[in-house]
Formats: C-alpha cells, sequence, structure tokens
C-alpha cells in the first residue's frame, strides 16, 4: 500500500465485505478529485487490487499521475477534475490469477442468487459512470486465468454496448513505450506495473465485444 498523492481527495472509496460470513471485500467505485475544476475521466479495469478510502495501490496511483501529469499533452483530454475507477469485477484481489479463486467461493457459499446480485448492481454503476463521464478509458487487460471466459464475455460485450448506446463517446486505450493498446485477443491493454504509460489512443467499437484503435 501507498499514501494517495497530495493532490487527491478520495470522494467515495466504500470497501464492503461481499457477505457477512465470507471474508471478501468489494469495492463498486472509486471516485477521486485531482483538480479544484474540469471534466470527468472513467477507466474501466478488471478488479480492485488494495486501493481504499486510506490508502491507495501502485496502480491506481500511476494512473492518477499519468491523469494529472500526462493527459493534457495529447491535446484531446480536457483538464480533469474527477477520476473515476471501476472494474469488470468489483471484489478485492492483488493477483490477477487468483480472482477465480474469489469468485467460486462467492459463487459456492451465497444463496439466493446473491452474486449475481452483487454483479447487477456492479453493472449498473458501471453505466451510471458511462453516461456521467466525458471521457472513458478501457483497461480490463485480458482474461485471467481461470475466470469462466463466458462471464468475462458477457460484462464487457455489456459495456461495450452501454458506450455504444451513449454514442461511442470518447473512448480511449491505453498506449504504451512499446506501442501496444490492445491484446491479441482484442482486449484493452491494463496498465501493468512493468509497461510504461505513454499517453491514450482513441478507439472504436466496432461490435458488442471487440475495439479498434
Amino acid at each position: 500500500m501507498v499514501d494517495y498523492p497530495l493532490y487527491a481527495k478520495v470522494q467515495e472509496a466504500n470497501k464492503i465485505r461481499a457477505a457477512k460470513n465470507i471474508n471478501i471485500f468489494l469495492l463498486y467505485q472509486l471516485i477521486v478529485d485531482i483538480d479544484d475544476k474540469g471534466t470527468n475521466l472513467l477507466y474501466i479495469l478488471m478488479n480492485p487490487s488494495r486501493a481504499d478510502s486510506i490508502q491507495c495501490d501502485d496502480a491506481v496511483k500511476d494512473i492518477l499521475e499519468f491523469t494529472k501529469n500526462n493527459l493534457l499533452e495529447n491535446g484531446f483530454i480536457k483538464r480533469v477534475k474527477t477520476v473515476v475507477i471501476v472494474n469488470l469485477f468489483p471484489f478485492y484481489e492483488t493477483k490477477p490469477d487468483h480472482l477465480h479463486e474469489v469468485i467460486a467461493e462467492l459463487k459456492q457459499n451465497l444463496k439466493d442468487d446473491k452474486y449475481l446480485k452483487l454483479m447487477k448492481k456492479n453493472m449498473e454503476i458501471i453505466k451510471k459512470n458511462i453516461k456521467e463521464a466525458d471521457y472513458i478509458v478501457l483497461g480490463w487487460g485480458d482474461l485471467p486465468k481461470k475466470v469462466n471466459a463466458w462471464e468475462h464475455r458477457e460484462i464487457t460485450s455489456e459495456i461495450l454496448q452501454a458506450i455504444n448506446d451513449e454514442g461511442n463517446k470518447n473512448a480511449f486505450v491505453f498506449d504504451f513505450e512499446n506501442g501496444e493498446s490492445i491484446t491479441k485477443s482484442l482486449n484493452p491493454c491494463y496498465p501493468a506495473f512493468n509497461r510504461k504509460l505513454t499517453g491514450l489512443n482513441s478507439c472504436k467499437i466496432v461490435s458488442v465485444n471487440m475495439v479498434k484503435l
């Protein structure tokens, strides 16, 4: 864990327990102000790692610093006031390859379709943020190990359709030093710590499950 940058003011980061009898926590949205005025920028990633209302994690800190210090250089993002981060899956897990274990435990132990209710609420929050965002950056990366591919495809397709419904507005993917923005599986690249972020690339949603530069 690391401290939030001094300029960052956390508006919302409600870390809550997924269920009373399960030691799994979730975060539906992280909302951080990084300036006193400007636009709203939405990042859609895979799942929360560690960041909460008190402390940050390396990935979130890199995104905030990238947004604060670099985005104005590309000329198509206006001054950003608020950064919102949402995720395909709202469940905390630092290692993506272990996310399937978290999902499996929830599905096994929750009754009355509560897992589906948690995911439905997460999608509702994602869609609300899509409507309110001035700019949207897709960065969930490829399917984590052993996560159900059909479930992942359903989630990403619903998100892309929601962006399309809003007129395919101002959608971007990360650009890295190696020139990669979209994976071989046609997912938007995740801003991993071992990749140097250099900017954003405008993208188009060419179907309900595909992005294209």
